[in-house]
């Protein structure tokens, strides 16, 4: 990166083949960042992006819309940021999404809670609340957001560390605790419908998937997900 940073959002659109980046700390995590970049695989260069409205680390990032979002995180005051920023490569602007971050408890959110668990299926945007297991969908006219039941998976044992939640084509893939505790397990779902609010109102049927003979532990460190 032009910028070395971590405890970033980033995200990527393969149509363009890009990568996006943004937020973070830098190296000595001394200063909590808002400036943002994008890299360019045909070329392998980075390029600056202009600034973000607000410094924010631990937060998430995600393409929609033809559109690179991050969501949440903390600013340089250690506080809980609820708002999301979108950045239009057309018109090369930020624009800031109040409250686009739905908390059941601001206050009781602790500062080891992990980055907001988002990800992106059919261009709707779905989130994993830590605190109760719960998958939500983005509804976009209205700016909120739709509960859609529980998800197979502890989110709530780490406060959101050691789970995976991730996208795979047109599914959302949940990877971490079985509610057992018992070692770790992998399920995916074809969410039905989408983000409008008269759709997807049906039950979501989560299916297992094989973690091979391999006991695995129940705590994901670091986690991605290609289609190959």
């Amino acid at each position: 990166m032009i910028q070395p940073r971590c405890l970033f959002a980033s995200s990527s659109c393969g149509a363009t083949s890009s990568a996006y980046v943004a937020g973070g700390v830098t190296e000595t995590g001394s200063e909590v960042l808002n400036t943002a970049e994008r890299y360019e695989s045909r070329t392998n260069t980075w390029h600056r992006l202009p600034r973000m409205h607000k410094r924010r680390r631990l937060c998430s990032g995600c393409y929609m819309d033809a559109k690179f979002y991050v969501l949440g995180g903390r600013n340089e005051s250690g506080q809980l940021l609820t708002c999301g920023e979108a950045y239009d490569h057309v018109t090369a602007t930020w624009e800031l999404i109040p409250n686009m971050l739905e908390v059941d408890a601001p206050t009781e959110v602790a500062s080891f809670q992990s980055p907001p668990l988002i990800a992106v299926a059919n261009n709707e945007l779905y989130s994993l609340e830590t605190s109760t297991n719960e998958l939500r969908v983005y509804v976009k006219r209205s700016r909120s957001w739709r509960r859609m039941g529980s998800v197979p998976v502890r989110a709530d044992s780490h406060k959101g560390w050691g789970v995976a939640f991730k996208s795979l084509g047109n599914e959302l893939v949940v990877i971490g605790a079985c509610d057992s505790g018992d070692g770790m397990a992998i399920y995916s779902c074809c969410p039905p419908g989408g983000g409008g609010d008269d759709q997807g109102d049906g039950e979501l049927e989560w299916r297992p998937l094989g973690c091979g003979r391999n006991r695995l532990s129940n705590f994901i460190f670091n986690c991605s997900v290609m289609v190959a």
